[in-house]
């Protein structure tokens, strides 16, 4: 699912990655400033960095999310 200028010139695609878990890419496009990407996750309880994958890990009422460590890409 791809969302085009959330922010100005960045774009975010939400899928699902290889081993089943939710990944956000937020693309920064020329113009565009990293700093401006900020996300929110209504009823978040907690988050955490899981010391053995680095994958972020937030919990919620309805269940927890996990987003794969990010990377960065530069072209």
């Amino acid at each position: 699912m791809k969302y085009t200028k959330v922010w100005p010139n960045i774009d975010v695609i939400v899928r699902e990655s290889s081993s089943g878990k939710m990944k956000f890419h937020i693309d920064v496009n020329p113009g565009g400033n990293p700093a401006e990407a900020l996300l929110r996750v209504y009823g978040l309880e907690s988050a955490a960095i899981d010391d053995v994958t680095n994958d972020l890990v937030m919990k919620t009422a309805a269940g927890t999310i996990t987003d794969e460590k990010p990377f960065l890409i530069m072209s």
